[in-house]
């Protein structure tokens, strides 16, 4: 019972500021796999507006950027649509989507500059937001009760940092849930368990629970052994590690916020470790930034990417149908990658492709 109690206040410590983004944790990886597998199946999917008024007026809906979940609220006096956060999450300074007027079939910010249209792309419901040359500058994803009560919607995010990384000294990190394809044997006892998040410094980075249900070997020669959570031994259940990590070009960068001492676990990651990116979670689609070929991003997910990842990452999209570059340096960086093809035919991107392309580049451009 005093072990149990212990493991009990260790995570709540751990959770403490944190969203978990699903109630039956066991289940989340097929759950991801599920979500993977009919993104791959929907990537040519095409672009369709559906109606506003039976979307954001008529059903009672969710939405989110990715981070935050907003529950729509339509009032008939003012014809307003107004966006409240859920779940006490903490809400970035930089998010456009405010109250909202509705002027006939037509839905708008409150200064007219930026109109909102609900839109599929194959089985995503989005609500975006375009400037008066159509280019979009924000999107929502709708919410499902089941994507919120089960807390399926952040797979949004972990979607964009999924994968099989590789520590300095060759054991593998995985975002994500392992897929069949990943390579490595030294993976973590619970792999995959991106289990929590926070975000830091108005979204720029990350501070993530990783590694769920370690074990202590409990080392009676240690000085602190009578000292350990659950009351020393081996055996004991301990917390996962803190992790704050920051994409970068080559993979993630991690700095180790806390530890637990007597664990046995991989990876062993240092302070300041760069986590080098191995394997995407999308078989056969190549790409470091692949997810930008298979499913629509939102605008504050891509805010959490350095400027430079930005750049690669759009251009990433025309590189893996072979298309070639102007700028020396980026034609440099594909000619490096394996499965790089220049084609020499006309470049033709999907709908989620050409989503994609102009809501990074208008990110990109607003940083």
């Amino acid at each position: 019972m005093t072990l149990m109690l212990t493991c009990l206040s260790l995570h709540a410590q751990f959770d403490k500021g944190f969203v978990r983004p699903y109630d039956n944790m066991r289940n989340a990886p097929e759950m991801m796999r599920d979500h993977i597998a009919r993104d791959m199946a929907n990537r040519d999917a095409k672009l369709k507006v559906l109606p506003n008024k039976k979307w954001l007026l008529d059903e009672s809906n969710w939405w989110t950027n990715g981070f935050v979940v907003f529950k729509a609220y339509y009032d008939e006096d003012s014809h307003e649509i107004g966006l409240s956060p859920q779940l006490d999450e903490p809400t970035p300074d930089w998010d456009p989507i405010g109250v909202l007027k509705v002027r006939g079939s037509k839905i708008s910010s409150q200064d007219g500059r930026i109109r909102y249209t609900v839109e599929q792309l194959g089985h995503y419901v989005m609500l975006v937001g375009r400037n008066a040359q159509g280019q979009p500058l924000a999107a929502y994803y709708m919410v499902s009760n089941d994507d919120f009560n089960q807390g399926g919607w952040i797979f949004r995010l972990q979607h964009v940092l999924a994968g099989n990384y590789t520590t300095a000294n060759g054991e593998s990190a995985v975002f994500g849930p392992r897929m069949e394809h990943y390579t490595g044997e030294s993976y973590n006892i619970d792999p995959g368990a991106f289990i929590s998040f926070r975000p830091e410094d108005n979204f720029t980075a990350l501070s993530i629970l990783y590694g769920d249900g370690r074990v202590s070997r409990g080392d009676p020669s240690h000085p602190n052994y009578d000292k350990m959570p659950g009351g020393g031994g081996a055996g004991a259940l301990m917390g996962p590690m803190m992790w704050r990590v920051t994409p970068t070009v080559e993979g993630m960068q991690v700095n180790v916020v806390h530890d637990e001492k007597f664990v046995d676990h991989l990876p062993r990651v240092a302070d300041g470790s760069l986590l080098t990116f191995a394997q995407s979670p999308y078989k056969d689609l190549p790409g470091r930034w692949a997810v930008a070929s298979v499913m629509p991003l939102t605008h504050q997910i891509l805010r959490l990417l350095p400027k430079q990842v930005l750049k690669l990452m759009r251009a990433e999209i025309y590189a893996r149908h072979g298309d070639t570059f102007k700028d020396a340096a980026t034609q440099r960086y594909f000619d490096a990658q394996p499965w790089y093809k220049k084609s020499g035919r006309k470049i033709i991107l999907t709908d989620i492709e050409r989503f994609n392309y102009a809501l990074i580049k208008q990110v990109e451009a607003s940083r």
